[in-house]
């Protein structure tokens, strides 16, 4: 089973949930699209993990595919 169309290392871009929902609660931050590494596949599930950076560390969001 080989569906995923993204691979370990891939880069992806996104717009965090958190910045969707406005939850973060840092305006300036809010709607900025950020890229990352897939860092983890689970095809079986059909999702996969991509890592991204901020001031306050490394943030991590998941996404089916």
């Amino acid at each position: 089973m080989n569906n995923c169309p993204y691979k370990i290392g891939d880069i992806v871009k996104f717009k965090p949930c958190s910045c969707v929902n406005a939850s973060a609660g840092f305006g300036e931050e809010l709607g900025r699209e950020v890229a990352g590494p897939v860092v983890q596949l689970h095809e079986e599930h059909r999702w996969y993990r991509a890592s991204y950076e901020t001031p306050q560390g490394t943030r991590y969001e998941c996404f089916k595919f």
